[in-house]
């Protein structure tokens, strides 16, 4: 059974009015996981979360912004969250001690699909979300990313917007 189209937007308007007051991404603050708003195109999911994210104490988080296209690669993918994060130790990065960092990826779903039809940018962040690590681009060492947390912001699912069911399952 589908939900009649203006219920169905009152629901995204609801959930982004809460978004947007701080009640959802503080709850992910506080909660581990991660924050996946998903909706139709135009209902201010991005300019929610930026706002949210401009709210938080400088001194205990560091934001940072990515946003997808089809042409987003993993490599450079892992280098914009990189730049961001200090050698805690050896093999083990993170933001500067007592601080989080927040990766806010807009568009999550945009990368475009290889010939196997998986999304090499949202594996990278699947890899990470498991494992809470990926490898050194340079010699192949495990790097270990520590008080990191992911935001993200995608249209609605369906035809090319598809992220997979094991990246998914990480979202709250």
């Amino acid at each position: 059974r589908t939900v009649p189209k203006s219920k169905q937007i009152s629901f995204v308007k609801y959930a982004l009015h809460n978004c947007a007051s701080g009640r959802l991404p503080n709850f992910t603050l506080m909660v581990p996981g991660s924050l996946l708003l998903i909706g139709p195109t135009g209902t201010g999911k991005s300019v929610a979360i930026m706002n949210f994210l401009k709210e938080l104490p400088k001194e205990k988080y560091i934001m940072n912004t990515l946003n997808f296209s089809a042409r987003t690669s993993a490599h450079q993918t892992q280098d914009q969250i990189m730049s961001k994060l200090d050698r805690r130790r050896k093999g083990v990065f993170g933001p500067p001690a007592l601080k989080h960092c927040i990766n806010f990826i807009d568009d999550v779903a945009m990368p475009a699909r290889d010939t196997y039809g998986s999304q090499g940018p949202l594996e990278l962040i699947r890899q990470w979300l498991d494992h809470s690590l990926w490898s050194d681009l340079t010699d192949t060492s495990s790097i270990e990313l520590i008080d990191v947390i992911f935001m993200g912001a995608m249209g609605m699912p369906g035809g090319s917007n598809y992220i997979p069911k094991r990246l998914y399952r990480h979202m709250f």
